[in-house]
């Protein structure tokens, strides 16, 4: 889905474990960011069911960070400023949490439309959320 490339999603065509060292072995990655192998992978109980799963997201050489419980609330995520600047959280953290918790900026056509069409409210990124995943989803990558 090339119309959300120029917000840091670029929706793969085909479900398939990425490359890297350092992404879930468990899971299925969907999308990418375009940008140093950033990558979206959902984890889940079976690799079959990885649709029903959590959201990973693989900065390599930095590790993964549990975004989100469901791909609904992951996608909500981007509802202001796009997927691209989640790999921050790997490099400067208050600083994404911060910068996802922005409401004030004008946002574009395609994304207004994108999120009408699936009914997505803006979902905040934050510390507390992304901690509990964690506690909750760790071991399972």
């Amino acid at each position: 889905m090339e119309v959300l490339g120029d917000f840091g999603l670029f929706v793969h065509d085909k479900l398939k474990p990425w490359p890297y060292e350092e992404s879930p072995r468990k899971g299925l990655c969907f999308a990418s960011t375009g940008g140093d192998g950033v990558h979206f992978t959902m984890v889940g109980p079976k690799r079959a069911a990885a649709a029903d799963g959590f959201v990973v997201m693989t900065v390599p050489m930095m590790g993964n960070t549990i975004l989100a419980e469901s791909l609904r609330e992951f996608l909500a995520l981007g509802f202001f400023q796009g997927w691209f600047s989640l790999e921050q959280l790997a490099y400067r953290r208050d600083w994404t949490i911060r910068f996802y918790n922005r409401t004030d900026e004008p946002r574009p056509r395609r994304l207004k439309e994108f999120f009408s069409k699936l009914g997505l409210e803006h979902q905040p990124l934050r510390a507390k959320r992304l901690r509990e995943l964690d506690g909750r989803y760790r071991r399972l990558i």
